[in-house]
């Protein structure tokens, strides 16, 4: 009160405004909530952009190849993961409505931010730390890998109310790779203010993934519209690794022996709408843009923003 009197008025809304807008600019979500949804979020990008389709094109061959490139960008607050991704896929005709698909894949991204602030809050182990606790985490570094191969069946039709369509139904095995995904600490409120470390995230997490999904196909001349929807399930769930080092402790462990249940490996829903020109066999995912950004900050909270581009030629 004796500050913002002696301010003046005008001053005085300046301050208490700034202290609002400080308060309103604090993050809601921990470090550790957020450095698990970054990386199933680009699960779920993958999983929306696996090389299942073929945009109604009618094989001139029992064999079609299918190379898939993209970018994805998924942030929260200062954190940023953000790289290619890759895949190919070779389809084998084997009647006028079923094809074998066999495909494989690699993503390749970096964890990046110079600075960001949030709680600290461990639930991969216990700390003698009073959290959780306002906390500025600075240097984040690390790299995102999901490689994976699969195989799937697509059985082709064309009559009922749908009109022309792809039923999909396979499954996956992939691996994520988490390394040197880390970052360093320093507690600025609470009893432990002032207390500084790292907390690191490296872990590798093998998942068998089965899927299914549908796409409407319809054509226009040399183009073709095909929205699509792709469920998949990733199993065994499993609990979040991490290690926090601090003063006087260094300790690691993960959510389920922690006692906090398994948190990584979400189940995906995804939808996309591949624009494809026939003559080229390209093929452009626009849906999955726009379906992602919207969708992925619903399905995983604290991300800020995720989109992710993506176009596959067939030949």
């Amino acid at each position: 009160m004796l500050i913002t009197s002696s301010l003046g008025p005008v001053a005085s809304a300046g301050v208490l405004l700034l202290g609002l807008v400080c308060v309103q600019a604090r993050a809601e979500h921990s470090f550790e909530f957020v450095a698990e949804h970054l990386p199933e979020a680009a699960m779920d990008n993958r999983f929306a952009t696996l090389p299942l389709w073929n945009g109604g094109a009618t094989p001139v061959a029992p064999w079609q190849f299918t190379v898939q490139g993209g970018w994805a960008r998924t942030g929260s607050g200062g954190l940023t993961l953000d790289g290619p991704m890759l895949s190919a896929a070779v389809h084998r005709q084997l009647d006028d409505r079923w094809t074998l698909i066999a495909f494989g894949f690699f993503d390749d991204m970096r964890f990046s931010g110079a600075s960001d602030q949030r709680p600290l809050e461990t639930l991969v182990a216990h700390t003698p730390l009073v959290l959780p606790a306002e906390t500025l985490f600075t240097n984040l570094q690390g790299t995102y890998r999901n490689a994976g191969a699969g195989i799937a069946f697509n059985m082709h039709k064309v009559d009922g109310w749908l009109g022309e369509r792809q039923w999909v139904m396979g499954a996956l095995y992939q691996r994520v790779q988490l390394q040197d995904y880390r970052a360093n600490y320093r507690v600025l409120e609470g009893p432990s203010s002032g207390a500084t470390g790292f907390v690191d995230y490296s872990a590798e997490y093998p998942h068998l993934t089965p899927f299914a999904g549908l796409a409407l196909v319809r054509h226009f001349g040399s183009w073709s519209l095909t929205p699509h929807a792709l469920f998949a399930i990733p199993v065994p769930r499993r609990g979040f690794q991490g290690r926090i080092n601090g003063p006087g402790f260094d300790v690691s462990g993960d959510t389920e022996t922690a006692g906090a249940g398994k948190h990584f490996g979400d189940i995906s829903l995804t939808f996309g709408l591949d624009v494809g020109y026939k003559p080229w066999g390209l093929t452009l995912d626009i849906g999955t843009f726009v379906s992602q950004a919207l969708l992925e900050p619903i399905a995983h909270k604290g991300i800020d923003q995720n989109w992710v581009i993506s176009a596959y030629k067939q030949f």
